[in-house]
């Protein structure tokens, strides 16, 4: 069983506080294989924890990534090498094309207008289906398998006991990062699992978010 956490936030973070080496350690306790960090509106978390990775030889596979605030609701980019200049949905989607990298819709009922999900997710790869911290109901799960997409599970972590609670799994041993990109794009390959965590977890994000506001 291969596992990944594609959905991991930070200290690069405004409302995140997690050092690379922190995601790193407790994703290997948690068992996961893969995992991508996902900072609002910048790679430079994915950036450290790969390079941390290649340096401790962690058996993690670490994929680039990062959360934009687009105008039609947040939009998870992955394997990244530049930073996503645009905040208009379109355009961040085109960028994130032209790195090669994966576009997924995040919490889909959390910050996007139902309105606009049909449209969304045409034009995204895969749709976070359960995020450990944005419960979700059986007929918007419904909803969601008719989109005819990969269907993502993701912790959507700021803190270190959140990481993993709810993943991606595979029925494959091993993956390099090439071969986990093209799984990902093979809607019945992935299986999301997972459970949710406590409010709690928000409500200290949003702390966070205005001490570090407050401070820089």
């Amino acid at each position: 069983m291969f596992s990944m956490d594609l959905h991991i936030h930070s200290k690069y973070s405004f409302d995140g506080l997690m050092s690379p080496k922190t995601i790193l350690k407790n994703a290997e306790h948690k068992g996961l294989n893969a995992l991508a960090v996902t900072d609002h509106n910048s790679i430079s978390g994915g950036i450290q924890t790969l390079r941390i990775s290649k340096e401790t030889n962690s058996n993690i596979k670490v994929i680039v990534g990062a959360e934009i605030a687009t105008n039609k609701g947040d939009l998870v980019g992955l394997f990244l090498n530049e930073e996503i200049k645009s905040r208009n949905f379109s355009d961040v989607v085109s960028e994130i094309r032209c790195q090669g990298g994966l576009a997924v819709l995040p919490h889909p009922f959390k910050g996007h207008k139902f309105s606009d999900l049909t449209y969304v997710a045409s034009h995204v790869d895969m749709i976070e289906v359960l995020n450990s911290r944005t419960p979700i109901k059986r007929d918007q799960i419904q909803f969601l398998k008719t989109l005819n997409k990969t269907l993502l599970g993701s912790s959507d972590a700021h803190f270190p006991q959140e990481i993993g609670l709810c993943k991606s799994t595979l029925s494959i041993d091993n993956l390099t990062i090439d071969e986990i990109k093209q799984m990902l794009l093979v809607p019945s390959k992935i299986v999301p699992y997972g459970s949710f965590g406590t409010e709690f977890f928000q409500i200290f994000s949003r702390f966070v978010k205005v001490v570090k506001h407050t401070y820089n």
